[in-house]
């Protein structure tokens, strides 16, 4: 019996040894975090929004964090080529995306490119919001949504509607079927709001479809906004509603966020996620990224991922309203 219990009190020992060696080896590797510097994949072009946020944020947390930030592109399939490549590396920290809402929520859905999951990555937070709105040329006779809703129920030609993702496409049949006016527009496709606003302004097309980028053609009159497609209202057009206002479902808010892959230890998501949030609340870049007409909007790592899950959901139930299958094959 007191042999027992002596190996017992050694094994307990031992335990406690190699229970705090295991605590001081990770509090050490979480306190010598980063050693090394810190890759930040974007998963759009060079000179767009999420790569301007990721630039401005890699110059704070560099001062932050102590170590250089390497800022790279990896466009294609609206971030998706991107994500595919985060999912699969090492969850240390030192590698992280930027990408928006749809990369994250809508493209594993539909796209057979997207060789990932929503429960593949670590999320860091949100970093911007845009400025969301459907717009028409500035001399349309349009004034507001319900005018174009109300001419798109005796229109004999089909209105032309410049979308910029599957993702709006798919938005905006839900609006249109539910005002009962869905097989009176026709879709052409843009590369974002640099492509599309010259179709509306060449007349090449009739109402666009703009998170923000199109704004700065708003103030200079060139463009009219006729409804902002998400839940909140914009400070710089106070008089402008909202879908909801208007009695129809608002789009889920488009944020852009910061993601590492799945398996980053708590601790060091910690620390990455109190740097970026310092980082995009710095005065020059919430200066910055407003003039961008994406204004910085930080949630944290929780409730981002909710964010995500419960978009996730929405797009889940609007591709079976339209009978689309899981996986296209974008």
């Amino acid at each position: 019996m007191k042999l027992r219990n002596r190996l017992f009190e050694k094994v307990a020992v031992l335990a406690l040894v190699f229970g705090l060696a295991s605590v001081t080896i990770t509090s050490n590797a979480v306190a010598g975090f980063p050693e090394k510097p810190i890759n930040i994949w974007v998963g759009f072009s060079a000179g767009g929004s999420a790569h301007t946020i990721s630039t401005l944020i890699a110059k704070e947390l560099k001062k932050t964090l102590g170590q250089p930030i390497v800022v790279t592109v990896k466009s294609g399939g609206a971030g998706s080529v991107m994500a595919a490549q985060l999912a699969k590396v090492k969850p240390d920290g030192y590698t992280l995306g930027v990408a928006v809402m749809d990369t994250w929520a809508f493209m594993p859905l539909v796209s057979k490119k997207a060789s990932y999951e929503i429960g593949d990555f670590t999320y860091l937070g949100t970093l911007t919001t845009g400025s969301p709105c459907f717009y028409v040329k500035a001399d349309s006779p349009w004034k507001t949504f319900n005018d174009l809703i109300e001419s798109a129920k005796t229109a004999q030609e089909p209105i032309k509607f410049v979308s910029l993702a599957p993702s709006v496409t798919l938005q905006f049949k839900s609006i249109t079927k539910q005002a009962g006016v869905l097989n009176k527009f026709s879709i052409v496709t843009a590369r974002g709001s640099s492509r599309a606003v010259p179709m509306i302004l060449g007349g090449h097309a009739d109402l666009g479809w703009g998170g923000g980028g199109h704004n700065k053609y708003v103030s200079k009159g060139k463009l009219r906004n006729l409804v902002i497609t998400d839940k909140s209202h914009m400070a710089d057009f106070p008089d402008l509603p909202t879908l909801v206002d208007l009695g129809y479902v608002g789009f889920p808010t488009g944020f852009k966020l910061i993601a590492g892959p799945k398996g980053i230890p708590a601790d060091i998501t910690k620390v990455l996620a109190g740097a970026i949030e310092k980082a995009v609340n710095v005065p020059d870049v919430v200066k910055i990224m407003k003039n961008f007409n994406d204004p910085v909007e930080y949630n944290s790592p929780d409730v981002t991922k909710k964010e995500i899950y419960s978009q996730t959901d929405y797009f889940r139930n609007l591709l079976a309203e339209f009978g689309k299958k899981k996986k296209i094959g974008q």
